[in-house]
């Protein structure tokens, strides 16, 4: 029965690449090139559109078949899609998207008590639990939902980044828990294609790719905390999720200190330097080995955190300055 599911997840994905253009020109799914991107041409965003198709299956195929959907919210999940798949046709702000996600992520919450946190499980420190606490229960989840959502777009900017960088997390996560298997096939199988369709450049996933993936990712996390409060380290979490989310902790900063909307995208990203520097091939290998190595690191030898922790910040330091002063020479030699 999965091998026929994942046999009718292709040939839906067949028949929309089929007709990608008319697909795409209908519901105005189409990225034309502009400075916040690399792209040169048309891109057709309908990653985000296959994948949901792929979950929507999935999903109602262990409701029916298995009876158990412990680790998925159909309610946040379709939510973030629509709301993202709405930006990607008519352009909403990033400040409203956020706030819309935010909403829905608060109230997914506080129906599903699976998605709150009550206890957290520290390498360094004790278990600290939370059983009545409003602040960690339902607003620490929601700004954690919030800021992976928006670290994952961020990684967003060269062909098949986001989908290695989601479905390299997808693995890692099957690596604690292969339960999860069930919850994943279907969307490894379509996802797998999907980076090959990307980096062909035929097909890319769009904001709504990106926020299903990652609110995925999210649910998955968070339900393993609550069903299985010791399967991770806090300190393993924020180790798989360090390089996106120091990336964007930059961006931020530099924005905010330039007087910009730090919301507003720009080519100032880490992968955008290493692409400018050395190339796609070169930069998704580096970026994808800078996401997994540390954490296969601390997987196979807890003691190796701090100084992994430390020695990933430092890399990533000499990295953003390295390939800045870089960059600035060739302005400098062109001007010349």
């Amino acid at each position: 029965m999965k091998l026929l599911l994942i046999i009718f997840n292709l040939l839906i994905l067949a028949n929309i690449i089929k007709y990608k253009k008319t697909i795409s020109k209908k519901f105005n799914l189409i990225l034309h090139s502009n400075k916040k991107t690399i792209h040169k041409r048309e891109s057709y965003l309908l990653g985000g559109i296959i994948l949901f198709i792929t979950f929507l299956l999935n999903y109602f195929y262990l409701l029916t078949y298995e009876n158990q959907n412990y680790y998925y919210n159909f309610f946040i999940i379709s939510c973030f899609f629509l709301i993202s798949q709405y930006d990607d046709i008519l352009k909403i702000s990033p400040s409203k998207r956020i706030f819309f996600t935010g909403m829905v992520a608060l109230f997914a919450i506080y129906f599903d008590n699976a998605l709150s946190i009550k206890t957290l499980n520290f390498y360094y420190l004790e278990n600290y639990y939370f059983p009545e606490s409003f602040l960690m229960n339902f607003v620490f989840p929601t700004l954690c939902i919030i800021v992976l959502v928006n670290a994952f777009n961020f990684i967003d900017g060269i062909d098949g980044l986001a989908s290695l960088i989601g479905l390299s997390i997808i693995i890692y996560l099957l690596v604690k828990n292969f339960e999860l298997f069930n919850y994943f096939y279907s969307i490894i199988a379509v996802l797998t294609i999907l980076i090959f369709l990307n980096l062909r450049k035929s097909v890319f996933l769009g904001d709504s790719g990106n926020y299903l993936i990652s609110i995925l990712i999210c649910c998955i996390l968070l339900k393993e905390n609550y069903y299985s409060p010791n399967l991770y380290y806090a300190e393993e979490i924020f180790l798989l999720l360090f390089v996106p989310g120091l990336d964007m902790i930059r961006l931020f900063g530099k924005r905010i200190i330039n007087k910009k909307n730090p919301l507003l995208g720009d080519t100032d990203h880490l992968h955008h330097k290493l692409y400018f520097n050395f190339g796609k091939l070169k930069t998704l290998f580096i970026y994808v080995l800078m996401v997994n190595l540390p954490i296969y690191i601390f997987y196979f030898n807890n003691n190796f955190l701090g100084i992994v922790l430390v020695f990933l910040f430092i890399f990533y330091c000499f990295l953003i300055f390295y390939l800045s002063k870089k960059n600035n020479m060739g302005t400098k030699l062109k001007k010349l």
